[in-house]
C-alpha cells in the first residue's frame, strides 16, 4: 500500500510539470522575438577611407583555395614504377578505368603504354603517380590558369615528366571512399624541376621529386567572391551594388553583372573579364569604392590633403583616388609634382593606372633619377599608360640599364604595351574582314592570340613566339647579354641583347651522357647529340647562337618535319641553358624569377575563416641572378633596389 505522502509528492510533481508545459505552449503560440544582430570587433576606420565598401563589409573567399588530387606523370626516363601505397593504387586503377585508359584504347596508340592495363601503366619504369596541389586565386573566373605542384609518391625523378589531366577538388586529396569535394579545376601539362633550387633555398641538391606545371591549372567551376555587411541593410546593400556596378559596368564576355545583392547582408561578385589576370588589383579596387557616387572630386581633394599628411596610408589612399575613376585626375595632378616622395608615389600610381599621359613626364624622371625600388616601380607604372611613342622610348632606356632588376621591369612593360597594341591590331583587322565578322572571336580570345604573338620589328623592340607549344621565346633588343626565365604562369625565356653565341670549351653533358654538346667541326655550328632509353640516338648541327639552340632543343624531329629537334621540356631546356651559362659558354648573364606557388600553397592551407583584406598581385617576387664572364660594368647596380637577389652561383671566367 502506498502512502499517502508518496501520492502528494507525486500529484505535486505533475501539477508542476504541467503547469510547465502550460507556459511552454504559451511561449510558443505568442510572438516571436527578433534575432539580435551581433556586430563582431571592428578596428576604428580612419576618417579619410569612411564610406568606403571596405569599411562596410567583410570580404570572404579572398585567400587562396586548396585544390588537389592523383595524377599520372608519363615520360619519364626510367625513373618511375616504383612501389605504391595499396589504396592510391587502387584508386588510380579506379580512375583510369573510367577515363578509358584500357589495353587497346586510341589514345596509347604508337607509345610505349599501348596494350597495357592501368596497373601494368602504373609499374612501368617511365610512368609515376603524383599528388597534385594548387592554390587557386581568389575569384579566378572559369577558364583562368595557375600553377601547380606536383610530388611524386612512386618515383626517384620527375625530370622530363608530363602529367595526364587530372580533376582538382576543394581541400586535400583523397582515395576511393573517402568524402568526394567540389571540383573546380584540372591540371594537365609538362613538369618543371626547378634548377635554381639549390640557391632559392640555400640548401644543398635539387629537389627532383618535385616539380611544378607552369599554368596548368584552369578554373573549371569559379568561387564567387562574397562581401557581408558589417549592419545589415537592404537599402545600403543595393547602394554598395549599384556603385560597384558603376564603377565596372558589365563589358563583352561577361556573362553576369559585377555585383549581385543576395539579401539584406551579402553581396556577390563576379570578376570581369577585363580583369581576369589581376583579380587581387579589382578586389582592391571593390574595397575603395566610394559607396556614394556623388562628387567624386570631393573626395579625391580629401584623399589628397590626407596622404600629404598621413604619408602613412598612401598605399589605401592611392587605391581610392584610382577606384575614383578618370573624373579624380584633376585633382589627384596636384601630387605629381608634391615634394615628399611617398605622396607623390600615390598620385602617380593612381594617375598612371588611370593611363593619365601627362604622368609620364613625372614617372620618367624617376625612372632616370630615382633611387632604390622607384626606378623599378617607375618603369612598371610607364607600361601601364597608352600614350604615344615617347613611352616606348623611355622604356627602352631601361633596356640598357647597369641595374638588371631595371632591365627586366622596362622589358616586361614594353612587352605589355606590345600585347595592347597587337590586341588592338588584331580587333580592328577582325571588324574589317567580313568572313572573321562572321566568325568573331571573343575580346578574350584575342587578348591570347595577342599575348602569343608579338611580331619583330615593333617600337618596343619585343618579339615573340611560341615554341612547339610549350614556352614562349622572347628577342628583347637593347643592352647587354642576358637569359631571363620565368618560374610561374606561361613559361618564357626572354634573350636579351645582340650578343647571342655561343662557343663551347670542352664538352655540355646533362643528365649523365643523355644530352651531349659540343662545336661542330664547321665554325658556328655547334653538335648535338641525344641519347634516351628506349630510343635510337639522335644527332643534329644546329647555328652556335641562343635562340637557334632553344628552338632545337624544343622541337621534335619528325618525317613531316625533318629539322634539327630533340623534344625536350621547357624545364629541360632551362637545366641546359643554366649548364651553359655556368661553364663559360656565353656571355650572358642568367636571371629567374623567384615563384610564389609554395607561399600559396601554404597560405591556403592555413586558411580557416577566409576573411581577409586582398593583397595586391604586382608584388614583385625575388629575382635570382647568375652573371656570366662579361666585363664588368663601371656603375654598380643599387643594392637597396627592389626585392632581395641572390646569387645562383658563379660562371667561371675563360682565360
Amino acid at each position: 500500500m502506498v502512502s499517502q505522502g508518496v501520492v502528494a509528492s507525486k500529484f505535486m510533481f505533475g501539477v508542476a510539470i504541467a503547469a510547465s508545459l502550460v507556459a511552454f505552449a504559451g511561449c510558443e503560440s505568442g510572438p516571436k522575438p527578433k534575432p539580435k544582430v551581433v556586430q563582431s570587433d571592428l578596428p576604428p576606420v580612419e576618417p579619410a577611407l569612411r564610406g568606403l565598401i571596405g569599411s562596410e563589409v567583410q570580404f570572404r573567399n579572398v585567400t587562396p583555395t586548396l585544390v588537389s588530387g592523383y595524377g599520372v606523370v608519363v615520360g619519364l626516363n626510367g625513373t618511375g614504377g616504383l612501389e605504391l601505397n595499396d589504396a592510391v593504387a587502387s584508386t588510380m586503377e579506379r580512375e583510369m578505368a573510367l577515363a578509358g585508359i584500357s589495353r587497346n584504347v586510341d589514345a596509347l596508340k604508337g607509345t610505349a603504354l599501348y596494350g597495357k592495363s592501368p596497373r601494368e601503366i602504373l609499374r612501368d619504369p617511365n610512368v609515376a603517380v603524383v599528388e597534385v596541389t594548387a592554390a587557386v586565386t581568389p575569384g579566378a573566373p572559369v577558364g583562368s590558369r595557375y600553377d601547380v605542384r606536383v610530388i611524386a609518391l612512386n618515383a626517384s625523378s620527375l625530370e622530363g615528366g608530363r602529367l595526364w589531366g587530372t580533376d582538382l577538388r576543394l581541400g586535400p586529396p583523397s582515395v576511393f571512399g573517402g568524402v568526394q569535394a567540389r571540383k573546380v579545376g584540372v591540371a594537365r601539362g609538362a613538369v618543371y624541376i626547378n634548377p635554381f633550387a639549390e640557391a632559392e633555398s640555400g640548401v644543398g641538391g635539387v629537389q627532383v621529386r618535385a616539380g611544378r606545371v607552369l599554368g596548368g591549372g584552369e578554373v573549371v567551376d569559379s568561387l564567387d567572391v562574397v562581401l557581408t555587411l558589417n549592419a545589415p541593410s537592404h537599402a545600403r546593400a543595393r547602394a554598395i551594388v549599384s556603385a560597384i556596378n558603376s564603377r565596372f559596368p558589365t563589358g563583352a564576355g561577361d556573362a553576369n553583372s559585377t555585383a549581385r545583392g543576395r539579401n539584406d547582408s551579402t553581396v556577390e561578385l563576379t570578376i570581369p573579364g577585363r580583369y581576369r589576370n589581376e583579380p587581387v588589383t579589382f578586389l582592391n579596387l571593390v574595397r575603395n569604392i566610394q559607396i556614394d557616387q556623388n562628387s567624386p572630386e570631393a573626395h579625391a581633394r580629401r584623399y589628397v590633403e590626407s596622404v600629404k599628411q598621413q604619408p602613412e596610408m598612401a598605399t589605401e589612399l592611392s587605391w581610392g583616388m584610382e577606384a575614383l575613376g578618370e573624373r579624380a585626375l584633376p585633382v589627384v595632378r596636384d601630387l605629381y609634382e608634391f615634394p615628399e616622395l611617398v605622396p607623390r608615389m600615390a598620385g602617380l600610381k593612381a594617375g598612371a593606372r588611370l593611363s593619365d599621359p601627362r604622368a609620364a613626364t613625372f614617372l620618367r624622371d624617376l625612372a632616370t633619377n630615382g633611387q632604390g625600388t622607384v626606378r623599378t616601380q617607375a618603369y612598371q607604372l610607364l607600361g601601364e599608360i597608352d600614350a604615344g611613342p615617347r613611352i616606348d622610348i623611355a622604356l627602352r632606356e631601361g633596356l640598357s640599364s647597369s641595374d638588371l632588376l631595371v632591365r627586366i621591369a622596362a622589358y616586361e612593360a614594353l612587352a605589355k604595351r606590345a600585347e595592347r597594341l597587337q590586341f588592338v591590331y588584331l580587333s580592328r583587322i577582325q571588324n574589317e574582314d567580313p568572313d572573321l565578322r562572321r566568325n568573331k572571336y571573343s575580346p578574350g580570345q584575342l587578348e591570347e592570340f595577342a599575348r602569343l604573338n608579338l611580331p619583330a620589328g615593333s617600337i618596343q623592340g619585343v618579339s615573340r613566339a611560341p615554341i612547339e607549344g610549350k614556352f614562349l621565346l622572347d628577342l628583347v633588343d637593347g643592352g647587354e647579354p642576358l637569359v631571363y626565365v620565368t618560374q610561374q604562369n606561361t613559361p618564357r625565356i626572354v634573350v636579351f641583347g645582340a650578343d647571342q653565341s655561343i662557343k663551347i670549351a670542352g664538352l655540355v653533358n646533362m643528365w649523365d651522357d643523355t644530352l651531349l654538346i659540343a662545336n661542330d667541326e664547321k665554325p658556328g655550328m655547334l653538335k648535338i647529340r641525344m641519347n634516351r632509353v628506349g630510343r635510337s640516338m639522335a644527332q643534329q648541327s644546329v647555328r652556335a647562337n641562343l635562340p637557334d639552340l632553344i628552338v632545337a632543343l624544343a622541337r621534335e624531329n619528325t618525317p613531316a618535319d625533318p629539322r634539327p629537334g630533340f623534344d625536350l621540356t621547357y624545364s629541360q631546356i632551362v637545366a641546359t641553358l643554366s649548364k651553359l651559362q655556368e661553364s663559360g659558354s656565353t656571355r650572358a648573364t642568367f636571371a629567374t624569377e623567384s615563384d610564389r606557388l609554395n607561399a600559396s600553397l601554404v597560405a591556403a592551407q592555413n586558411a580557416r575563416d577566409m576573411i581577409e583584406r586582398p593583397e595586391t598581385e604586382n608584388d614583385k617576387e625575388p629575382i635570382f641572378i647568375r652573371r656570366g664572364p662579361a666585363t664588368p660594368s663601371s656603375t654598380s647596380p643599387s643594392e637597396d633596389a627592389k626585392p632581395t637577389i641572390t646569387p645562383i652561383g658563379a660562371a667561371p671566367t675563360k682565360k
